[in-house]
């Protein structure tokens, strides 16, 4: 069972003071607040990110450090920034795989500076930020860099299976066996056995004798 926190309205957390509670959050139910920022912006807020200091202002907080010290520019930052609207901003579209299920984000790594610090490291174009549990938070322990590719194999929505021995994602047969991902999907969704599914030859179907290319799970 998850904590209860005791508050009152009009307690403030770093830049935010509680102005009223609202509905819960219809995917997590976490307990949702109206809390008023410092510069006057009145956002609806997950109370545990509040209390916990993982949301410390609407983000004119992070703004002022940016100013300050000129991260904008840096191409590190978008990632920093993609990081925390995943897990704080309801509005974003992956924040239910996120921060609705209770992803959060190191305090260190509320300063764009450390982050930078620390991703500057092993961080080269074209990587992506990849939690290594996928079910933990944004953390230095917790995160290293993944290409997109890799970010796939590592979802948990990917499907895995175990066919003489090996171990590998549905993505992983597909490349290993060279038949599209969906083709192998579609089988098991019809019920057809692992080996059946993966030692099956793709028909390619034709239309008056050209072979167009097409995969389809016969």
């Amino acid at each position: 069972m998850s904590r209860r926190f005791v508050v009152k309205i009009g307690q403030p957390f770093n830049r935010w003071t509680l102005v009223r509670e609202v509905a819960r959050h219809p995917i997590s139910g976490n307990r949702m607040f109206l809390c008023r920022c410092l510069c006057g912006n009145t956002v609806i807020v997950r109370l545990a990110d509040v209390v916990n200091g993982r949301s410390q202002s609407c983000g004119c907080l992070v703004t002022e450090r940016i100013t300050t010290h000129g991260c904008s520019k840096n191409p590190l930052y978008v990632i920093w920034k993609g990081m925390r609207h995943r897990c704080y901003d309801q509005m974003n579209d992956s924040y239910p795989r996120y921060g609705g299920r209770g992803i959060g984000i190191a305090k260190e790594w509320d300063d764009v500076r450390e982050f930078i610090k620390w991703a500057e490291v092993d961080y080269s174009p074209g990587l992506t930020l990849h939690r290594k549990d996928n079910n933990g938070d944004y953390c230095p322990e917790n995160c290293t860099w993944a290409t997109i590719k890799e970010q796939q194999n590592h979802r948990s929505t990917n499907r895995v299976i175990e066919h003489e021995g090996k171990i590998l994602t549905l993505a992983q047969w597909g490349d290993l066996l060279k038949i599209n991902r969906r083709t192998l999907l579609n089988r098991l969704r019809i019920g057809w056995t692992t080996t059946k599914t993966l030692t099956t030859p793709v028909k390619i179907h034709r239309k008056k004798g050209v072979a167009c290319g097409v995969q389809i799970a016969l």
